[in-house]
C-alpha cells in the first residue's frame, strides 16, 4: 500500500555537500607519523546535509526536486550524476560560479579514521545572480505547493532567498529545518522543526532543563517570534514535542530502538514532517511519524533513508 503522499512533489531548497566516501582497510602506521595507512579499494560521492533530506523524501515515496548551488567542477558533476542515477532532476540547481563544498571521509573497515572538509559558503549574491535564481524558484513553484527549506549554514539560506520563497510559497506550505548560527533568521515559514540546542540558540536561552513545560515555553516563543502556527522541536532521548500557536502542546517519547549513529536523523524527521504535511495528515499525525521515521533513523549505521515499510514495522511491533 501506497503512502499518502506517494508521488508528491516537494521542493527541497538547501545547502548541499558532496559528501565523498574512500572506503579501504588499515595496513601498517606510517613510518612519517603515527597514524594508520588506509589502502583504499572503494570511492563513492553522495549529496550531504541538505542532500540527506532530499534523499529521505526520496526513499519515503515522495518526488523531490532540489534547488541547491552546485559548483561547476567535478564534486558538482558527481553529484548531479548521483541525481540522474536516482532518477532525479537537477534542473533547478544553481551554478553559482563556485566551487562545490565536500566533505571526504576516509574509513576502514566501516570505521572513519579522518574527514577534511574543503567548505566554500555561497558568497554575496549580485542582482544578476539574485534574479536567476528567483526565475528558477518560480519554475519550481508551479511544480509544487510544498517546500522543505534546510539550513546548514553555508548561506544559501540567506534574507534575500528567503524573501522569495515567503513570497512564492506564500499560499502553499513552507517546513524550514533551522541550524544555529549568528545569521539565522526565518521570518515567514510556516512551520519550523529545530532540536532543542536550535530552539535555545534562536530564543536566546540559557542553562534550561529538557522538561516538557520549558521545551512548550521554548516552542510559543518562536510561535510568537516568527508568527508560525505550529512548530515541532527534537529532544533526543525525550523524543519530539509539538506544540501549537492555538492549541495544547503535544509530547511524543523516544522510541526505545537501539542507537547506533544520530548524524542525519534530524533531515529524516523533517523529511517526513514535510512529505506527511504535504499528504494531508493533521498535524499530530505528522508529527508521530516524524518521530518515528527519527527512531528508524538513529537504529541504522551511517546516513540511513528511512523507507514508509520502515515506518510500518514499526507501527507494527509498537501494537503487537
Amino acid at each position: 500500500m501506497n503512502a499518502p503522499w506517494h508521488g508528491k512533489k516537494i521542493a527541497v531548497f538547501g545547502d548541499v555537500t558532496a559528501d565523498r566516501f574512500a572506503d579501504g582497510r588499515a595496513t601498517r602506521i606510517s613510518n612519517e607519523a603515527p597514524i594508520p595507512v588506509i589502502v583504499v579499494n572503494n570511492r563513492r560521492v553522495s549529496p550531504g546535509c541538505g542532500g540527506n533530506a532530499l534523499m529521505n523524501v526520496l526513499s519515503l515515496g515522495a518526488e523531490p526536486l532540489l534547488c541547491a548551488p552546485l559548483g561547476d567542477d567535478l564534486p558538482g558533476q558527481q553529484l548531479r550524476a548521483y541525481l540522474d542515477e536516482h532518477g532525479l532532476t537537477s534542473k533547478f540547481c544553481y551554478d553559482h560560479k563556485q566551487p562545490t563544498t565536500t566533505k571526504t571521509r576516509i574509513l576502514a573497515a566501516q570505521q572513519q579514521v579522518a574527514r577534511f572538509d574543503e567548505e566554500h559558503p555561497v558568497a554575496e549574491l549580485s542582482e544578476q545572480q539574485q534574479q536567476e535564481i528567483y526565475t528558477l524558484l518560480k519554475e519550481l513553484r508551479a511544480e509544487t505547493d510544498t517546500i522543505l527549506v534546510t539550513d546548514y549554514g553555508y548561506n544559501w539560506i540567506n534574507p534575500t532567498t528567503l524573501a522569495m520563497i515567503t513570497e512564492l510559497w506564500a499560499n502553499g506550505l513552507i517546513v524550514c529545518d533551522p541550524q544555529a548560527h549568528k545569521q539565522a533568521t526565518y521570518p515567514g515559514v510556516h512551520v519550523m522543526k529545530p532540536n532543542l540546542k536550535e530552539s535555545m540558540f534562536m530564543t536566546d536561552t540559557h542553562d534550561m532543563e529538557n522538561t516538557d513545560a520549558h521545551v512548550e515555553q521554548l516552542g510559543r516563543q518562536l510561535i510568537e517570534k516568527y508568527s508560525m502556527e505550529f512548530v515541532v522541536i527534537t529532544r533526543s532521548e525525550c523524543g519530539m514535542s509539538l506544540i501549537e500557536k492555538d492549541g495544547d502542546a503535544t509530547h511524543l517519547p523516544a522510541h526505545a530502538l537501539t542507537i547506533t549513529e544520530v548524524s542525519g536523523a534530524g533531515d529524516s524527521v523533517a523529511a517526513m514532517l514535510t512529505v506527511a504535511l504535504a499528504g494531508g495528515m493533521s498535524r499530530v499525525e505528522a508529527a508521530e511519524l516524524a518521530n518515528l521515521a527519527g527512531s528508524v533513523s538513529v537504529s541504522h549505521p551511517g546516513l540511513y533513508h528511512v523507507r514508509y515499510e520502515d515506518i510500518q514495522n514499526l507501527q507494527k511491533a509498537k501494537a503487537a
